[in-house]
């Protein structure tokens, strides 16, 4: 395996944990639950492009309870898991991550995020939605300046910065649909992309 491969291998490893971790920290946001229970309701989600197994939830909680985002309760014979403040760090973290660059993996972190920011709060809804509009419109002008400033314009930037532009765009549009879906209040101005 060549170092390139090596490295996108790896990539896509941190990004189906930062999946799993999002996944279990949403549903552990609203309610402790024990394993059966968070393994059915990450079920009922039923995304087509991804349907975790009983050991990777499993896997997942022990990164979680490693990193203190996770604590362990008991209540008679049942474990039940419970987020921590780490851990509901990490999570609005993740809400706040771009989309993966693989399609499949994308359409699974679009389906979350949509599941888990409409179950939020009011209150914390509007600011992870205002949080997500600030940093994607970020994104954009940080690429937009990175593009008029590169002197070298070559194709192969070209498409990258293009591939960018798409990812943004997709996750503008997500938010814009989320605001006005839950009736939110605008927090940024929508920045088109061309």
């Amino acid at each position: 395996m060549s170092f390139l491969q090596n490295l996108h291998h790896r990539l896509e490893i941190l990004e189906m944990n930062d999946i799993s971790d999002l996944c279990v920290l949403g549903f552990l946001f609203d309610d402790a639950r024990n394993l059966n229970g968070l393994l059915a309701a990450i079920r009922m989600l039923d995304i087509p492009t991804w349907q975790p197994t009983l050991e990777v939830i499993e896997t997942t909680l022990e990164r979680l309870l490693d990193s203190a985002a996770v604590v362990k309760l008991q209540a008679g014979n049942e474990i039940y898991f419970s987020i921590t403040g780490v851990g509901i760090r990490h999570f609005f973290t993740l809400m706040k991550r771009p989309m993966p660059t693989n399609q499949r993996m994308r359409d699974t972190t679009l389906s979350l995020k949509s599941a888990f920011v409409e179950n939020l709060p009011q209150p914390i809804c509007t600011k992870v939605v205002e949080e997500l509009i600030g940093f994607y419109n970020c994104q954009l002008n940080c690429l937009e300046n990175q593009c008029t400033n590169c002197p070298l314009k070559s194709q192969r930037a070209q498409i990258q910065n293009d591939r960018q532009l798409f990812h943004i765009q997709q996750e503008l549009e997500w938010l814009g649909r989320m605001t006005r879906n839950l009736s939110l209040p605008k927090a940024y101005p929508f920045q088109s992309v061309s």
